[in-house]
């Protein structure tokens, strides 16, 4: 999923400070769920309901 987001949220990025408003803006993407950590085989990794990756660019944020 990592590089089907790349290029649109940088797209998303760069459109927000050519237009000036990056520096007003808190852009968030997150996840329902995460992966588990280990392999399933064949399967690949099941769902993890305990986990979700978020990111996040706020030019002014402050964590807590």
């Amino acid at each position: 999923m990592g590089r089907s987001m790349d290029r649109p949220s940088a797209a998303l990025i760069k459109d927000l400070k050519a237009r000036g408003l990056l520096d007003d803006t808190i852009v968030m993407w997150t996840t329902e769920f995460g992966r588990m950590p280990c392999s399933q085989g064949a399967k690949g990794r099941d769902h993890n309901p305990f986990t979700f990756t978020t990111g996040l660019r706020a030019a002014a944020s402050k964590v807590v």
